[in-house]
């Protein structure tokens, strides 16, 4: 990815049901989450929002952001959820992927890759 210096304004605090919100319209945005798929999104997204202390979300970015492939993520989020009782910084990113179109292989992400 072409490297931008990100400015302060470019990340909004936001609460946990918006955070929440945001990533579950993600996930579910070509139809209904397998079960299984949905108990990890518990586990690892939802849970990390929910106890988070401070909630983040990347704004819109500037048409000048892009891969070095192109625009190849088309719908992008990012969140920071920081949880300051368990002193953690979670960097959240919720991504299509499309970097098949550059000739780069696909990990197995839901497999725990």
């Amino acid at each position: 990815m072409v490297a931008r210096a990100h400015h302060p304004g470019v990340y909004q605090a936001v609460d946990a049901s918006t955070a929440s919100d945001l990533v579950r319209t993600w996930a579910g945005r070509h139809g209904d989450v397998p079960q299984e798929l949905e108990a990890r999104l518990v586990d690892h997204l939802y849970a990390p929002i929910r106890t988070a202390t401070r909630r983040y979300v990347l704004g819109e970015l500037p048409d000048d952001a892009l891969h070095d492939c192109g625009p190849i993520h088309i719908d992008f989020h990012e969140l920071v959820l920081i949880d300051r009782p368990a002193a953690t910084l979670t960097l959240l990113v919720a991504a299509d992927d499309w970097s098949v179109a550059c000739g780069w292989s696909n990990r197995p992400y839901a497999q725990g890759g």
